[in-house]
């Protein structure tokens, strides 16, 4: 879930994103995907966040908090938002 928890309190939606393992065919030089290790996640592989494509589920559909990301993750995930909304150049 990527929106802040005050905005969730208030809505019956919530921002989130796909976590998928990390695999081939991703172009990890696109500044869009943020790679989180297993010690951040608590999975057993690293994983791509891509909070580029971001979508909505309703909050009744959360069962239970799985885990919170440490805040260097936090601020890498929130930069991606930013640039792909444009809220900050490119690099390039």
């Amino acid at each position: 879930v990527l929106s802040d928890d005050i905005l969730n309190a208030l809505r019956s939606v919530v921002i989130a994103c796909v976590l998928e393992p990390l695999g081939h065919g991703w172009d990890l030089k696109l500044p869009t995907y943020s790679v989180l290790s297993s010690e951040d996640t608590g999975l057993q592989e690293k994983t791509i966040a891509t909070p580029a494509s971001p979508f909505t589920i309703p909050k009744n559909a959360l069962v239970e908090r799985f885990l919170t990301l440490p805040r260097q993750s936090q601020v890498k995930i929130d930069q991606i938002i930013r640039l792909a909304f444009g809220y900050e150049d490119w690099p390039l």
